[in-house]
């Protein structure tokens, strides 16, 4: 009935809850892994936003 559309904007950024579940981690585990330098974080006034592109970084650091 409906149709599926590949949106023609697709995010460049995820706030922190839509990273975390993403990458399946708490919010402990990303503020964790932000203080170690593992994920860099963008603030746009007092919200926290995270580059698409750190998914896949996070992932490939993995052992």
């Amino acid at each position: 009935m409906f149709e599926e559309r590949e949106d023609p904007f697709p995010k460049a950024v995820l706030s922190v809850a839509e990273f975390c579940r993403t990458c399946a981690i708490g919010k402990s585990s990303f503020y964790t892994l932000v203080a170690a330098g593992r994920i860099r974080i963008k603030k746009l006034g007092r919200r926290t936003l995270v580059s698409t592109d750190q998914v896949a970084a996070l992932l490939e650091s993995l052992d």
